[in-house]
């Protein structure tokens, strides 16, 4: 019998004899060790406190393992705000495939072609910028917003620094193709082996630099049509970027299927009405370091104050929870005590009921990007794990954290 299957097998004894009142063959809501909350009794309402994976081992999966590699990069791309300090405010930011490249790269058809013939690994992008702007969809890229800096950045695994380098002249061939009449090619000074391109007139550039085996691609935007600035947004964004990136190993397409997935069975501890531990649409049930969750935080720079501040070691994101492993159980009081959310916030609101370590806010966020905090934000704390939820209705916001805190108390037969 395998390591795995013996603790499975003492977990569920356990479970039985707790149950004998009942009968093993029933449903056990939850239990909780001497001093603690019998979970039991709390008002959980239709959401499921057994772990996720007490019956199944969740793997990726061939299909799902680039992206599973991609939110591993993520710990090894930058924030924009890392590379201009205004830049605080999130944009998309995602893993993605070949066969569906981010807008930043270049236009929907030709780009993805050119990311399968050079064999593209994974990819992950970011953007940020210094207010709620984006850039059109269509044709050469233009804020949306008047005054606005964006910065979008996407790094790329190929197979070998080779097949990177003929992918960046690859793109960048491509791209300028779509707007060879209007655009004009650009130096960068520090990087005479970038290929770059603006259309004069317009306050953006787009660039590819291959880096080793990586590709990184910068589309930079600046409030004037000035191609000296453009020119030195995106040199300090490789700048920064390039240090970070040496310091992650590249991997195969094979041996993305073999990546360690949930080694501490975080995912499983969180909130997942979805039922599943493979990756999905944007990026929910993933794994993440410390650097790699602000990605997806509305404001970069008070999340990752707010990561050190609790002292976050590994994170967990679902579509219903964002599970945080800390460093000791301090720390994970300390979040509740001092209502420390890594996105939204606001006034005070009931905690929820029966659980002392518990907190919640009414979020007066008025972002509305995907991913975002609803009306009501809660938190609750359990050893050194915390567990954040959100919900339009305080009652459901309640019902989620109860969730949550039962699950974290049902988890701890696993590592």
């Amino acid at each position: 019998m395998t390591t795995r299957l013996v603790r499975i097998a003492g977990a569920v004894l356990s479970v039985c004899a707790l149950a004998t009142a009942t009968g093993c063959g029933s449903t056990v809501g939850g239990w909780a060790g001497p001093s603690e909350i019998d979970v039991r009794t709390l008002d959980v309402g239709p959401y499921k406190v057994e772990p996720l994976d007490i019956h199944v081992d969740y793997r990726p999966g061939f299909s799902s393992a680039p992206q599973a590699a991609a939110m591993r990069m993520a710990d090894y791309v930058v924030t924009a705000d890392q590379v201009d300090p205004n830049l605080t405010m999130r944009g998309d930011s995602y893993a993605f495939s070949a066969g569906l490249l981010p807008e930043s790269i270049g236009s929907d058809g030709p780009m993805p072609e050119a990311a399968k013939r050079n064999a593209m690994v994974y990819g992950f992008t970011t953007t940020g910028s210094d207010k709620d702007a984006d850039w059109g969809y269509s044709g050469w890229p233009k804020p949306d917003e008047p005054n606005a800096t964006i910065l979008s950045l996407s790094v790329m695994q190929f197979n070998d620094p080779g097949t990177a380098a003929r992918a960046a002249t690859d793109f960048y061939n491509t791209d300028f193709d779509a707007y060879k009449d209007r655009n004009q090619q650009v130096k960068i000074t520090k990087y005479p082996d970038a290929h770059a391109h603006w259309q004069p007139g317009t306050p953006s550039i787009r660039s590819y630099l291959a880096h080793g085996p990586y590709v990184v691609s910068v589309l930079a935007l600046t409030p004037s049509p000035d191609v000296g600035a453009l020119s030195t947004l995106t040199e300090r964004a490789l700048d920064t970027e390039f240090p970070l990136l040496d310091k992650l190993k590249p991997v195969t397409d094979e041996e993305t299927v073999t990546l360690p997935w949930d080694p501490d069975y975080l995912l499983s501890r969180a909130l997942n009405t979805v039922g599943s531990g493979r990756p999905e649409y944007g990026d929910d049930n993933g794994i993440f370091g410390p650097h790699a969750i602000t990605h997806y935080m509305a404001d970069r720079k008070l999340a990752a104050r707010n990561v050190e501040a609790v002292k976050g070691e590994a994170f967990a994101k679902t579509s219903d929870a964002l599970v945080v492993r800390t460093a000791d159980a301090a720390s994970a009081k300390k979040a509740v005590t001092e209502r420390i959310t890594f996105q939204g916030g606001g006034p005070t609101v009931d905690s929820v009921p029966k659980i002392p370590d518990s907190a919640c806010v009414e979020n007066t966020s008025k972002s509305s990007k995907m991913g975002d905090p609803k009306r009501y934000i809660c938190m609750v704390a359990y050893r050194n794990y915390i567990g954040y939820v959100t919900a339009a209705q305080l009652a459901d916001a309640h019902q989620r954290a109860a969730a949550q805190y039962a699950l974290f108390a049902n988890s701890q037969w696993q590592p």
